[in-house]
């Protein structure tokens, strides 16, 4: 008996102190949160964006998070972003001409309440439209789609592809590659042979996915996505700076092809043939062929089959991209002062059998697709950066004199930049200029910003950190982005740029 009860001593005395040690242990978050950024910043003047934007330190419980404005301010529901680090607010009721002053409050997740400076002040300016004229812009704009072409031609795709080349996919393509071989053996040996003598990139895919009817034959007129039925019915609010969406088939129809039509900044949106990314734009026609070997392989594996167990897992994924991706393109529509889109729609396409965390735009009238592969979370931010590639365009283009005359430049990144998929010069500098707005938009922090600046720049973006430090400029609204941009190019030194990357080559 005393054995016994000395075993059972034993064991609780263990078990209190196991308990003990993991009371002693357990880490507790006593930092309190500070406000590390605000948009205005504090003492801004000539304020003319209806937008206000208070990055935390840490994340926040959003709950808890409160501003208050003397004068008094409507601020409108906030928008959380960065892991609940960022909140942005688009007040309806600025005034012009007005000083404000706004007190912060609020909790981390762990209660602490904020800590330092919580307060700031601003002066608007004459006029204050930018963040309503972007509200009005985006609204109805941005939708969110499947498509079963690009099914159909991206399961030929993985049916065609070697071991090695799908190593880094998701398990579910290596599946389904076994699916049509077991299926379809014949088919699957014929997608082996004809992606082996023709190795379409992903880019070419998509596109081509465009061009078929869907019944997947190659078709003369390119057709969009249709548009998830589940979208919003509101009406979007109408002026030239804002025309209605087009009727849309219903959802799983193909919709007509838009016919060209002038855009909201009087230039005339693409015809027939769609836009697709540099990789694409650059392969020139697509190999005879494809269309008979996606419907052979879509009809011997029972492709329609596969398609109706993997649809849901795609509207799922395409709704969860809508508003996110709604959202980051009214902050960078604000923040870049656009008045207009060179596009009538923004469609999101997932694209779960194409390459991981790939995403590819591609223009089908006066529609955007942006078409997104598989990815540990919806992937707004690839999303964004095909938008700013669409609006930063034509104002790239429209400084074509300072384009050339830094073109000397090409040769000394060309090698990195074609790694990446920019083979142009021009394709350099736009992309520079995309990787410097995105900064400012996805990374709150001067240390993120700079390491992701100094990254794109080793990926041969020469102008990206020159664009960046000039930012200011546009945020103040001193120029348009037409002006920043040429004024930006026309400031840039070549020999300087020469000596950045001299220095880069030899770390």
């Amino acid at each position: 008996m005393v054995r016994t009860w000395s075993l059972v001593v034993c064991v609780l005395l263990a078990a209190g102190c196991a308990e003990s040690n993991l009371v002693r242990t357990t880490a507790t978050d006593t930092t309190p949160p500070t406000v590390v950024a605000t948009l205005p910043s504090n003492g801004a003047e000539n304020v003319t964006e209806a937008r206000v934007v208070v990055t935390f330190s840490e994340p926040m419980s959003t709950a808890s998070v409160q501003l208050e404005a003397t004068p008094s301010v409507a601020w409108g529901s906030p928008t959380w972003s960065d892991g609940d680090r960022t909140v942005t607010f688009v007040p309806s009721d600025l005034r012009p001409n007005t000083r404000y002053s706004v007190r912060v409050s609020g909790r981390d997740r762990a209660g602490n309440s904020l800590t330092g400076t919580t307060s700031f002040t601003f002066t608007t300016g004459a006029l204050i439209q930018a963040g309503v004229v972007a509200q009005n812009l985006v609204q109805n704009r941005v939708f969110a789609a499947v498509d079963e072409r690009l099914y159909a031609v991206f399961l030929a795709w993985v049916a065609g592809q070697p071991d090695r080349t799908l190593q880094a996919s998701p398990e579910e393509h290596r599946r389904l590659r076994e699916v049509v071989a077991q299926r379809a053996p014949e088919a699957a040996r014929k997608a082996r042979e004809f992606f082996g003598q023709n190795p379409l990139t992903p880019a070419q895919l998509v596109e081509a996915s465009y061009w078929l009817t869907p019944d997947l034959r190659r078709s003369n007129t390119p057709a969009p996505s249709a548009v998830l039925a589940t979208q919003p019915a509101s009406p979007a609010p109408q002026g030239p700076s804002s025309p209605a969406p087009r009727p849309t088939a219903p959802a799983g129809r193909p919709a007509a092809s838009p016919s060209a039509s002038p855009t909201e900044n009087g230039q005339a949106a693409s015809g027939a043939s769609p836009q697709a990314s540099p990789e694409s734009r650059a392969a020139g026609p697509l190999p005879p062929g494809l269309d008979e070997l996606v419907r052979e392989v879509y009809e011997k594996a029972q492709g329609r089959e596969l398609w109706q167990t993997a649809r849901a897992e795609h509207e799922q994924l395409a709704q969860q991209y809508r508003v996110p991706t709604e959202e980051r393109i009214r902050q960078a529509t604000t923040y870049l002062r656009l008045s207009g889109f060179p596009f009538e729609r923004l469609v999101v396409v997932p694209n779960l059998l194409g390459p991981r965390d790939d995403v590819r735009e591609v223009r089908v009238g006066a529609v955007l697709h942006v078409v997104v592969g598989p990815s540990a979370g919806p992937n707004v931010r690839g999303v964004l950066r095909a938008f700013l590639r669409t609006v930063l365009d034509p104002p790239t283009a429209a400084a074509k004199d300072q384009v050339d005359r830094l073109r000397g430049l090409h040769d000394l990144v060309k090698e990195e930049a074609v790694l990446r998929g920019f083979r142009e010069w021009e394709e350099v500098v736009r992309e520079s200029l995309v990787r410097a707005v995105e900064a400012r938009l996805f990374l709150p922090g001067r240390d993120e910003q700079d390491s992701f600046l100094d990254s794109s720049f080793q990926e041969g973006l020469i102008l990206v950190r020159h664009f960046a430090g000039r930012l200011d400029a546009l945020e103040r609204g001193e120029v348009n982005l037409n002006q920043f941009v040429q004024q930006a190019l026309q400031a840039a030194n070549a020999d300087q740029l020469r000596q950045q990357w001299a220095g880069r080559s030899r770390r």
